[in-house]
């Protein structure tokens, strides 16, 4: 084989490698995100429940968050869904907040045992979103 062989079997060779790598990368970012949405899951089937048991109290601030939660359309891109998820992050802080202005409320085991339950969710969450991050950089870094 002549050099001009070598040198193109090399440059296939680099780019068949980079390319295997990228695929891998997003293969590992997909994989994060899918880890993420199994997670919240179950967050998001428990805030209708959260919002029933405030509805009594407040009507007006559970009535706004279930608003904001039922107009929540699924998220295509990994932007839409981080903006979705922000917004009902902030919502259920807002939701939670009020709950402490009724202590009648704060006392129904109905409600702390959801509160408990969305405590746990959230810490289940903590793992897959902290293993996001360094997936996407590195696919960043192969574009």
């Amino acid at each position: 084989m002549d050099q001009s062989g070598i040198v193109l079997t090399e440059a296939a060779e680099a780019y068949i490698g980079t390319y295997n790598k990228f695929i891998n990368y997003q293969n590992r970012i997909e994989e994060a995100w899918s880890s993420i949405d199994v997670a919240l899951k179950p967050r998001f089937n428990l805030i209708p429940n959260l919002v029933s048991a405030i509805k009594g109290y407040s009507e007006h601030e559970s009535e706004i968050f279930e608003n904001k939660t039922n107009q929540m359309k699924p998220a295509n891109s990994m932007d839409d869904r981080i903006e979705s998820e922000s917004q009902v992050t902030h919502s259920l802080s807002s939701l939670l907040t009020v709950a402490e202005d009724y202590p009648d409320l704060k006392a129904r085991v109905n409600f702390l045992e959801q509160q408990k339950s969305l405590a746990e969710i959230e810490t289940e969450l903590f793992f897959p979103r902290s293993g996001h991050p360094a997936g996407a950089s590195r696919g960043g870094i192969q574009r």
